[in-house]
């Protein structure tokens, strides 16, 4: 998950949100296969 911290430094690309989002995604999909 992004922190408040970490919004406030750098406030994250939609690109990198998509990709940790895909990430956590595809690891719940995997882990249920």
């Amino acid at each position: 998950m992004i922190s408040p911290d970490a919004l406030n430094l750098k406030p994250p690309s939609l690109d990198e949100i998509f990709d940790d989002n895909l990430s956590i995604f595809e690891q719940l999909y995997w882990l249920k296969l």
